[in-house]
């Protein structure tokens, strides 16, 4: 959904309007980049950072293993 948020073909107060929080939701962003305003509205953030991986190597997936 954030892609659609950050193309502006969707506007970010009407989901955070449409999540409509009344207590009994539990909102939790889980997309990098997510808008200010998912995140205000949201009751969990987590930012991860990737440390080490053999694609910024340009070494594929291998084949049983990773698909």
């Amino acid at each position: 959904m954030n892609e659609v948020i950050s193309y502006d073909m969707l506007d970010p107060q009407k989901v955070v309007a449409a999540l409509g929080k009344d207590g009994r939701v539990l909102v939790i962003c889980t997309r990098r980049n997510a808008h200010p305003a998912l995140m205000e509205a949201a009751d969990f953030g987590r930012e991860m950072q990737g440390v080490k991986h053999p694609y910024t190597k340009d070494i594929v997936g291998g084949r049983g293993i990773d698909y």
